[in-house]
């Protein structure tokens, strides 16, 4: 197996797994890569079921900039490596937390306590679990769906609804 398959594994499973844990659901992950990617994970949009409040555009802002996080961090914490440094991923980041900040200053302290937030989360034994036996499956299969993804991270969510 390459450094390059595992890499891209462990980024797209912390996507998944992050995601899922905020209780999105993860229709696919892949590691094959296709046009403008080299992998992805397939979730639902955290901003869905707004109802238009602050708080709950807050919320959303944090899920989508945690989700984005995730990957990069995964590889930073698992694999004790500086990982791609995936444009697409930053530009999440800042898209997702520029709509709830006013100012520049605003969002460099927001985006620090949301990384603080996943980097804490991606150090949880049952997270990395999870994250490592989605990349394994990854490896192997390349892509998984719904269901398979499903049967690997089962068990109790353990984060809830709070941003």
């Amino acid at each position: 197996m390459s450094d390059a398959r595992r890499e891209a594994a462990i980024h797209e499973a912390a996507h998944a797994v992050v995601a899922w844990l905020h209780g999105l659901t993860v229709h696919a992950v892949t590691i094959q890569p296709g046009p403008g990617h080299e992998g992805m994970a397939l979730h639902r949009n955290p901003w869905h079921d707004l109802e238009g409040s602050p708080a709950d555009e807050l919320h959303a802002a944090v899920i989508a900039a945690e989700v984005s996080y995730a990957g990069e961090l995964a590889v930073q914490a698992y694999l004790d490596r500086l990982g791609c440094g995936n444009d697409e991923d930053i530009g999440q980041i800042a898209g997702a937390l520029q709509r709830v900040c006013d100012s520049r200053e605003q969002l460099l302290l927001m985006a620090r306590w949301v990384e603080q937030r996943v980097r804490d989360r991606l150090s949880e034994p049952t997270t990395r679990a999870r994250i490592e036996a989605v990349a394994e499956a990854l490896i192997h299969a390349g892509e998984l769906d719904r269901n398979v993804f499903e049967e690997l991270v089962a068990g109790p969510r353990s984060v809830g609804k709070e941003a």
